[in-house]
């Protein structure tokens, strides 16, 4: 998650900036308010600040006089310094606290006196808001009726523009008007959501099933296939990812789990031409590739190593003589279930005493069994796995904004693509509905409705990553 701290001088319009940010759904932690809640009556913090400032700086009802007091503050820097000794530690410890329970690409960290304190360790990049000086002793003035002589005081008691602007990753100039504002914050919102992506290298494909042990992504990957090809070998992926995950649970589920998946592999890979498929685009990879040897600036020994892969592979494809699937068919266990799969329950006890008695053998017998029968696919499954990690690794990810949640895009001619991969922050309300030919990408972002018999197009503008692969 990256961590954005936005700092600015007062009445410069942090609150406001962060306001438009929040629009997108950014969580924003607010130093400011922790201050007032952490001096509400009855808080510890509001009894340090009596017993060091005396119980005149608190409003009849007991709670504290916050202008008497910022007054007071702001004409002695020594005193301004007590408070801050009281108060600082306290907004620190309560906002690194909120930040542990954040789930998002990024958040932003209000925190007016982040330069002056000296940066945060977990502050990724400073965002500072800039202002007229002019402008800035205007809306002092005009925020509490403060007399210029104390609007003035409080501003020169900060530190100097200039030092601010020094420790500044990116800069919001706030000199103008609200429309301008809130363009400056979109496109910084673009550049944090597609830092946020790029910041890490945790993407999962939505089509393969993830281990229960394994860290969640922060970003899901959406893929799009350009061709029939392409189309059977993710399929293929898919079943076999989910075969694997229930080969090796020891639950009577996790076996049936695995023999659906299998037949449905199996159904697949009946296809005459499959094999002959996935050779001919094993071989049309390894002639384009081959074409890159001794080519400046590619990593030969890279290079070396997936053409040799790509060859071991082909042998393999090649020494197999059998059709896919043929060891299957002698297998009375695996095509009785297969046949009453077809009915709705099938393979309940009643129906079929032999599963219900196989299924509650020991564990290993099930998982030799099991074993032998996704054997034969093995050298197909690899296959395919090297085609699809060669064209996902054709190209790298591009950040793109999609306004209004519509992108499009005329595709090169010249480059024969294969797939379309969307890489989305999980955490945004929506998911990518993609649509591709020879020429031109669409992609609408569809907001997601519980519920609802139709998602409508989102109106917000989308923050993403785009990968054309093909080669």
């Amino acid at each position: 998650m990256l961590i954005i701290g936005l700092t600015g001088g007062i009445g410069s319009g942090k609150s406001t900036v962060a306001g438009i940010f929040a629009e997108y759904d950014v969580p924003i932690i607010d130093a400011d308010l922790i201050a007032r809640e952490l001096v509400e009556p009855g808080q510890p913090a509001l009894a340090q600040i009596t017993n060091q400032f005396g119980m005149e700086i608190l409003n009849a009802d007991g709670s504290l006089n916050r202008q008497k007091l910022r007054k007071q503050v702001f004409a002695d820097s020594a005193q301004r310094k007590q408070l801050e000794a009281i108060l600082h530690p306290l907004i620190r410890q309560e906002m690194l606290a909120r930040l542990e329970s954040v789930s998002a690409a990024y958040v932003i960290l209000v925190i007016p006196l982040l330069v002056e304190n000296g940066r945060w360790e977990v502050i990724d990049r400073v965002l500072v808001v800039n202002i007229d000086p002019d402008l800035q002793l205007q809306r002092v003035m005009q925020r509490d009726n403060t007399p210029i002589q104390e609007a003035q005081a409080a501003i020169n008691a900060q530190i100097n523009p200039k030092d601010r602007l020094s420790a500044a990753d990116d800069i919001i100039d706030n000199s103008d008007d609200i429309a301008t504002l809130r363009k400056q914050v979109k496109a910084l919102h673009m550049k944090y959501a597609n830092a946020a992506i790029d910041n890490t290298n945790a993407v999962v494909n939505v089509t393969t099933a993830i281990p229960h042990s394994e860290p969640k992504p922060s970003r899901l990957v959406y893929e799009q296939p350009l061709n029939e090809r392409i189309r059977t070998f993710l399929r293929l992926e898919h079943l076999f990812n989910r075969a694997r995950h229930h080969l090796h649970n020891a639950t009577e589920h996790d076996a049936h789990s695995f023999i659906c998946a299998l037949i449905d592999i199996n159904n697949l890979t009946m296809r005459g031409d499959l094999k002959s498929e996935i050779i001919k685009e094993l071989e049309r990879q390894h002639a384009a590739l081959k074409r890159h040897l001794h080519t400046e600036g590619v990593d030969q020994t890279k290079l070396e190593a997936l053409l040799q892969t790509q060859i071991n592979l082909l042998d393999k494809l090649h020494a197999s003589q059998e059709q896919l699937g043929q060891h299957l068919k002698s297998e009375m266990l695996f095509n009785n279930i297969r046949q009453r799969l077809t009915i709705p329950g099938g393979t309940c006890d009643f129906d079929l005493p032999v599963y219900h008695h196989w299924l509650n053998l020991p564990h290993a017998e099930h998982l030799e069994t099991l074993a032998s029968w996704l054997r034969p696919f093995e050298p197909l499954s690899e296959a395919i796995a090297s085609c699809l990690d060669t064209i996902r690794n054709s190209t790298d990810p591009k950040p793109q904004a999609a306004d209004s949640g519509y992108y499009e895009q005329a595709l090169d001619q010249n480059i024969e693509i294969h797939l379309i991969r969307v890489l989305l922050d999980k955490h945004l309300n929506c998911y990518p509905t993609i649509s591709a030919g020879k020429h031109r990408l669409n992609i609408r972002f569809m907001e997601w409705l519980p519920g609802e018999a139709r998602s409508p197009q989102t109106s917000a503008d989308v923050a993403f990553s785009l990968m054309i692969c093909g080669f």
